[in-house]
């Protein structure tokens, strides 16, 4: 597991920072975000449409949903199932995605761990900073097990977009929907 998640991990920063301009589809502009919900994992959100879907495997070839802001800010949602036995809880996915992060990204500085809740679901959150090349960036990522899965939610910028960052992903994550692929509905709907 902590070497897919390396592979994942190594993958996405090295995208993030040499672009991905080829495989972009055009934004529609403003209007209604657009429902995503997952076929091979239980969940769902709303993509706010100032937000580009990326390509599967654009931004992480493990990522079953990926999505840039504007080429400064990147979201991506990393689903894996979980073995039954020993089945590990949030915190010993969070741990493993951390070690991971800090093999891949110089000068790692976790700031701040906490909770978070995904549609009632309890998790965990990690606030970092790093350098990578000659760039300061920004991690926010979050870590939640339901159903039969673990789900590593990472998004990532520069350093200097930080706040547009944390405001995206509350954003984003406030429209999070745990469900079975056939069960989820998008937020927002009946």
């Amino acid at each position: 597991m902590i070497r897919a998640l390396s592979i994942a991990l190594a993958t996405a920063l090295l995208v993030m920072f040499t672009g991905c301009d080829s495989c972009r589809t055009p934004d529609p502009g403003d209007g209604p975000p657009r429902p995503y919900v997952s076929t091979s994992a239980p969940y769902s959100l709303e993509v706010p449409t100032t937000w580009t879907r990326e390509p599967d495997g654009a931004i992480n070839p493990d990522a079953d949903f990926s999505a840039s802001f504007e080429d400064r800010l990147f979201f991506m949602v990393i689903p894996q199932a979980l073995p039954t036995f020993p089945r590990p809880d949030v915190d010993a996915l969070k741990r493993e995605a951390l070690q991971v992060l800090e093999q891949a990204v110089d000068d790692l500085t976790v700031e701040r761990r906490g909770s978070i809740e995904l549609d009632g679901v309890s998790g965990r959150s990690v606030y970092a900073l790093g350098t990578l090349g000659d760039q300061s960036v920004r991690y926010v990522t979050a870590y939640a097990v339901y159903d039969d899965f673990g789900f590593q939610i990472i998004a990532f910028s520069e350093a200097q977009h930080e706040e547009l960052l944390l405001s995206e992903v509350d954003s984003l994550l406030s429209t999070w929907r745990f469900g079975t692929p056939q069960e989820a509905t998008a937020p927002g709907t009946p």
